[in-house]
């Protein structure tokens, strides 16, 4: 990654009889949940429509297996 792409991270679940299905999040506590499995330990939320944030995993010291 050269750090200057935009990418959008989309969770899904498998579901033998339906298929992928994109994970949708009820609850800010549900991403913040979520993000936390992943290694994230600091987690911001943009509070107004259209914002948006980058999160790096490498800036955490965890990696994805």
């Amino acid at each position: 990654m050269d750090g200057k792409s935009d990418r959008i991270l989309v969770t899904v679940r498998r579901s033998k009889d339906d298929g992928d299905k994109p994970r949708t999040f009820r609850t800010v506590n549900g991403v913040f949940n979520f993000l936390h499995t992943l290694g994230f330990r600091t987690i911001t939320i943009p509070m107004e429509q259209g914002g948006s944030v980058a999160h790096n995993l490498a800036h955490h010291g965890a990696t994805l297996a």
